[in-house]
Formats: C-alpha cells, structure tokens, sequence
C-alpha cells in the first residue's frame, strides 16, 4: 500500500505541531523550586550551589565553592 508523500507530510507536521505547542505548565518538571543542591560544571572551576527557580525548569548559580567542594550538613549544601 502506498501512501501519498504529502499525507505523510501533512502527519508529520500535525505531530510536530502539537508537540512544540504544549504548554510549560503541562510539561515535567526537571526540579523542585526553590531547593538548593550541589553540582559541578555550572561555570565555575570546582563545585557550587545551585537553587531551582520559580519555573521549575532551570537552576540559578548561588555560589562557587572552593577546593574543598560542596556538600551536605544537615541536609542543606554548603562549601565545605
């Protein structure tokens, strides 16, 4: 069975279409706002504390700890 190129298109882009056009407060979350963490690779040369933003969608830099690193005391990041 053959199926038309420009059907196949038009299916496409109706997939395409509905995917990009789904709303931000519909998609995942990638964090929790407003929880502090610790990563490496956020700009600085060595770990740093990081916190989500209102959105959910994306950290913040708070601030880059030194050569000791990032980590947790009492659940909560510091520099150590």
């Amino acid at each position: 069975m053959k199926v038309p190129l420009t059907l196949l298109s038009l299916a496409l882009n109706a997939v395409l279409v509905q995917a990009v056009s789904i709303p931000a407060s519909l998609k995942p979350r990638s964090c929790t706002p407003g929880i502090y963490g610790c990563t490496s690779g956020f700009g600085c040369a060595q770990d740093s504390i990081v916190v989500c933003d209102a959105s959910g969608f994306d950290f913040h830099l708070v601030t880059c700890c030194g050569s000791r690193g990032c980590g947790f005391v009492n659940g909560a990041p510091y520099c150590l």
